[in-house]
């Protein structure tokens, strides 16, 4: 092991003794040998406390740009044990930059997916606060509520989430309370998810005078993984009202995804 030589019984404690580091093993026997490379980022409490406070820091009051995530990932970079864990809050970063056309970033719109997929890996080893927040909101955007809601119950994401699962389990819906959320939260949140959660979490009455304005955001073309979930609150919002046709015609849209179909069966088959 790093040109070390280690018996088979000693391997366990030497590599339990390396915290940040890449290993070279190299095992041998009968002749045959494999190779295999280790790497190893334990970070510490305080170079994670370190990577959070930068980042609260620079998020306090500002709206998220290019800039900020540069600027984020050098004072970051002070923590080294924990690079691993800004490397995963920088990747979200900019995954919300190419979701909302950032034209800083030499990257084509899709690419957000990738930045999003990458950080949700990387963040999952953390039980932090703000880890919990990014996954939750990254599970939400791509319709996996039950995540949102183990992840970040008792925030706005987690809310919404918690809705979702009610409209789509054909329960009675609950009162939520829409909360101001922090501002480094609305700062990590895409605009296009921003807009969709403060819909879901309003009460019933108040998302029905937004029928309008849902409709009209439906059509201006979301991101493919956004639209079940706005075809979803207006389903509901024009069944409440009596616009059997219409929601009808959102819940024909949602047939064949498996997520929705149960919901959209029934929805046709109560409005018909």
């Amino acid at each position: 092991m790093n040109e070390r030589i280690v018996s088979r019984n000693d391997l366990p404690t030497a590599l339990a003794g390396v915290t940040n580091d890449t290993c070279n093993l190299r095992l041998i026997k009968d002749g045959v040998t494999a190779d295999f490379i280790l790497e190893f980022r334990v970070a510490s409490d305080r170079d994670i406390d370190g990577v959070e406070r930068a980042f609260f820091q620079l998020a306090s009051g500002r709206r998220l740009n290019t800039g900020l995530v540069s600027d984020f990932i050098n004072s970051a970079s002070a923590y080294p044990s924990a690079i691993r864990y800004g490397d995963g809050i920088s990747s979200y970063l900019y995954g919300v930059l190419l979701r909302e056309g950032s034209l800083d970033l030499q990257l084509p719109f899709e690419k957000y997916v990738d930045k999003f997929n990458s950080a949700a890996v990387v963040l999952t080893d953390y039980d932090r606060p703000l880890a919990r927040m990014i996954s939750g909101l990254i599970a939400f955007h791509f319709n996996q509520f039950p995540g949102v809601v183990s992840l970040a119950a008792n925030t706005r994401v987690g809310l919404a989430a918690s809705r979702f699962i009610t409209l789509l389990d054909r329960t009675t819906i609950p009162f939520l309370n829409g909360d101001q959320p922090e501002e480094w939260e609305t700062m990590i949140t895409d605009l296009q998810t921003e807009q969709i959660v403060q819909w879901t979490v309003r009460p019933q009455l108040e998302l029905l005078a937004q029928i309008k304005e849902m409709e009209h955001f439906l059509a201006n073309d979301p991101a493919e993984v956004d639209r079940p979930k706005l075809h979803v609150l207006l389903g509901e919002a024009h069944k409440s009202v009596g616009n059997r046709a219409e929601a009808r015609r959102h819940g024909a849209a949602l047939r064949n995804i498996a997520v929705f179909e149960d919901w959209a069966e029934a929805l046709i088959h109560n409005c018909s």
